[in-house]
Order: structure tokens, then C-alpha cells, then sequence
């Protein structure tokens, strides 16, 4: 387990390789969470290409939502670019 400490507390998230899981390698990528403010770390059954256009859902461990994330950018649909 990793623990990301941001911005006040300490959020653990596994570290696990998803191969002892069962699964391929998966493409693992960082977003941040909109609701929390914490970074998270995701991934996708599937290597994604590179297109900024390209957003995938998945679900936050922090919060529990579901955010759709561009895996190549770390952006989350709706955030607004800084």
C-alpha cells in the first residue's frame, strides 16, 4: 500500500500489480480525484492511445464515483485546464 498524503491527510491505495491479480498488465496512470482534491492512481484493462479526445471510466477509490479520466493526460472530464 502506498500512502499519498494530500492535502491534510493520508489516503492508502494499493500498490498491487494487477498482474497477481489475475489480470494482464494494465497501463497504470494518475488523475485527480475532482470531489477529494487527492491524486489517484488508476488503469485500464487496455493500452489506450494517445489521443487527448479518448476519456475512460473508472471508479475512484477515494470517493467512490465513477470519473471519466483521459489516461494519457490525467485529465477528468469537466475539469477545467490550469
Amino acid at each position: 500500500m502506498a500512502v499519498l498524503a494530500e492535502p491534510h491527510s493520508a489516503v492508502k491505495v494499493s500498490t498491487a500489480c494487477p498482474s497477481s491479480l489475475g489480470y494482464s498488465r494494465m497501463p497504470l496512470f494518475m488523475y485527480r480525484c475532482p470531489n477529494s482534491g487527492y491524486r489517484v492512481q488508476g488503469f485500464v484493462p487496455e493500452d489506450t492511445s494517445e489521443d487527448d479526445h479518448v476519456y475512460e471510466p473508472v471508479t475512484c477509490p477515494v470517493c467512490h464515483q465513477i470519473h471519466h479520466v483521459n489516461p494519457h493526460t490525467g485529465v477528468v472530464l469537466g475539469e477545467k485546464a490550469k
